[in-house]
């Protein structure tokens, strides 16, 4: 998993970390997928104080362009207007 979720009952807050420092904490399609998913569940439960911060020297250094290789542009195109669309 590359995004933490941590909550604190007493203050409402919740915080999410991007754990992927080896590779500068770059968004893969997996890590937004995972960070969509921690997002809902602060909306649902409660939350009313969201930190989202990171592990390691760098907050995030964008898309990981990796990723690009490995999905046709249709299916990539797909995925990120169906996850902007939430």
């Amino acid at each position: 998993m590359t995004v933490r979720l941590e909550r604190h009952d007493a203050q409402a807050l919740t915080r999410i970390t991007l754990d992927r420092p080896e590779k500068g904490n770059s968004l893969s399609a997996a890590m937004v997928s995972e960070l969509v998913a921690a997002v809902d569940r602060c909306h649902a439960d409660g939350t009313r104080v969201l930190l989202v911060d990171a592990a390691g020297a760098n907050f995030c250094t964008g898309f990981d362009l990796s990723d690009l290789e490995q999905e046709d542009d249709d299916s990539l195109l797909a995925r990120a207007a169906a996850t902007a669309g939430r």
